[in-house]
């Protein structure tokens, strides 16, 4: 595998954006907790909030209807891209490693990203790993929301009302 070819480089990036993207929405919420206790102004900022509560959203929607993640498809099909007949037919069968030669950030990053579990961990229930990681998006997603509606950021003036403080002049009463 050839680290200079350009299917593998931008799989490389887009597999170590994704790692960050999850590592950002991972680490926020579990910093929201201290953040509120401490009134820091990004725990309660409704934008930051906001764009964290939305893409958990995507993600547990995703999980409950079982759709793979695209950055995971688009990684995938750059890595496919580069590879012939015999190697992409291994690789679906998860005999063959493609990180094997990547750079160490984007190695560690696809690694924690599709981490399988062992065959057989929850077979006894029947569950597989895809149920069980579409689970576990679908709980995030939930701790997410019941994080925004136990502590609810600061919301902007236009979503509020602006005007309850200021008195409303009545007809009669002009100087």
């Amino acid at each position: 595998m050839d680290i200079t070819n350009p299917y593998s480089q931008a799989a490389d990036q887009i597999v170590t954006f994704h790692f960050g993207l999850v590592a950002t929405i991972i680490l926020y919420q579990l910093a929201i907790p201290a953040g509120v206790w401490w009134n820091s102004w990004w725990a309660k900022n409704f934008w930051i909030r906001g764009a964290h509560l939305g893409l958990m959203a995507f993600i547990a929607i995703e999980g409950a209807l079982g759709i793979e993640c695209p950055l995971t498809v688009w990684e995938r099909g750059l890595r496919l891209a580069q590879m012939d007949d015999e190697t992409r037919t291994s690789y679906f069968a998860w005999e063959y490693d493609p990180m094997d030669t990547r750079p160490a950030l984007a190695r560690f990053s696809h690694r924690a990203l599709l981490y399988r579990l062992e065959e057989g961990t929850f077979s006894a229930i029947g569950v597989s790993n895809s149920t069980f990681f579409n689970g576990v998006h679908i709980l995030f997603g939930i701790l997410v929301v019941v994080s925004w509606i136990m502590s609810p950021p600061n919301y902007p003036n236009f979503l509020t009302n602006r005007f309850k403080n200021q008195t409303v002049p009545r007809k009669g009463n002009h100087l």
